[in-house]
């Protein structure tokens, strides 16, 4: 609540002991494996001093399963992949504005296959609809989006096109700065980039993290002797 949020201890102290609180745990199944057991260990030691604090964990099933303990909470629910009929379903409500990825989808049975999880669904309707499209034949779509990485490289696409081009910020310099902050981000097991959180291991090599080391440690020698100094 400090960290993330600025909330004084006391309050957030004050909070908890009450239960006002719902806590809303995401992203257990991106944690190492160690991790992940001892986390587990922490809410469940947390549920048994404060049993009335509503309490929400989220985790895929594989990584949960992976850890071997189970939380102590009252209820689990699970998520499966869109049904057949429920993607027949939500393709006829979108009508002709659909046709084309409903008729892809007929074509490639890999787009079939990725067209059962929502987020993919949502990513192909935002790249094979419209007037934009980035992609708008059956054949195209059939030899270009066979993957996830293509769909994704295709959504971009789209993305960056609806938005008017920044003379300081190409779309190729913006990706290559996206990739390295996501690329830091899953070294260091973030799902939220906090810019106080950025340290010296982000650095790519050892001898620009040394430098910063020795940069920060003089600043912080010469501002401790000028206190001294003045004192």
């Amino acid at each position: 609540l400090t960290a993330k949020y600025q909330i004084p201890r006391r309050y957030g102290r004050e909070w908890i002991a009450a239960n006002e609180l719902v806590l809303l745990l995401d992203g257990l199944d991106t944690l190492p494996l160690g991790s992940r057991r001892s986390c587990i260990q922490a809410i469940n030691a947390f549920r048994e001093s404060n049993g009335l604090t509503g309490i929400v964990v989220c985790s895929r099933r594989g990584e949960y399963g992976e850890a071997e303990q189970l939380l102590n909470v009252n209820t689990a629910i699970a998520l499966h992949p869109l049904s057949g009929d429920q993607l027949t379903g939500y393709l006829a409500q979108g009508g002709a504005a659909f046709g084309g990825l409903a008729a892809a989808l007929d074509e490639s049975p890999e787009l079939f296959e990725m067209a059962h999880n929502p987020l993919m669904l949502n990513m192909m309707t935002a790249v094979f609809t419209g007037e934009d499209a980035v992609v708008s034949t059956t054949q195209d779509v059939t030899s270009r989006v066979v993957s996830v990485k293509m769909l994704f490289d295709a959504y971009v696409e789209r993305m960056f096109g609806q938005h008017a081009a920044h003379e300081r910020y190409s779309q190729e310099r913006t990706l290559e700065w996206l990739s390295w902050l996501s690329t830091g981000m899953n070294e260091h097991n973030q799902t939220i980039f906090l810019i106080e959180q950025l340290q010296p291991s982000w650095r790519p090599d050892r001898r620009w993290r040394r430098v910063y080391m020795l940069l920060a440690g003089m600043i912080t020698g010469l501002a401790g002797g000028l206190m001294m100094w003045l004192l």
